[in-house]
């Protein structure tokens, strides 16, 4: 890209181009597949993030119309490029939004990090729980079964009914003490 071409795009808020807080778009897409559950939400949010000016991007690519190949960065702006990601959420095309702004040639995106931590911040690990799986397969049913409470319902009619329904689904019924341990009604 010229210098003329580079300066008619417009600027974008400064930041430092050689800083650690830039990180890798495949950092960025990790970092939001915990939080969105799945690649696909992750990049929708990621270029929805960008294109509404929210997150910070940087391209660095290789002019090979110069020898030797000379190395150029830039930080984005959304006034000048549009994100999208495609061929389900893999690829990650940067489009210029007016035709005075150049294409840049298979660029390599980063994302700022402070920022992407700041629009999906890490939940605080919550204190792992001390039930089994079993026992929180039986709390799961027993209010699927009882929405308003089963507090007031007897252990012998919770465990045939949880119990019925464990069955059901094939899994094997868990003993009367594992059931008490459930429903904190163990004594001692």
């Amino acid at each position: 890209m010229s210098k003329t071409a580079a300066k008619r795009t417009k600027a974008a808020k400064e930041l430092p181009l050689d800083s650690v807080h830039w990180w890798p778009r495949d950092k960025t897409v990790a970092y939001c597949c915990e939080h969105k559950g799945d690649r696909r939400g992750a990049a929708l949010a990621l270029c929805a993030a960008f294109n509404q000016g929210k997150l910070p991007a940087k391209a660095e690519w290789f002019d090979e119309q110069t020898s030797p190949a000379e190395q150029h960065a830039m930080v984005l702006s959304r006034e000048d490029y549009e994100l999208e990601a495609v061929d389900f959420c893999k690829v990650y095309l940067l489009q210029p939004r007016r035709s005075d702004v150049p294409v840049l040639p298979r660029p390599a995106l980063f994302f700022w990090g402070p920022k992407a931590k700041e629009l999906w911040p890490m939940e605080e690990e919550a204190e792992p729980s001390r039930r089994s799986r079993e026992q929180e397969l039986i709390r799961e049913i027993a209010a699927e079964i009882w929405p308003n409470g089963y507090e007031h319902v007897r252990t012998e009619t919770i465990i045939e009914r949880v119990g019925d329904k464990i069955d059901r689904m094939g899994f094997p019924v868990p003993k009367r003490d594992v059931f008490l341990r459930a429903l904190d009604r163990r004594k001692g």
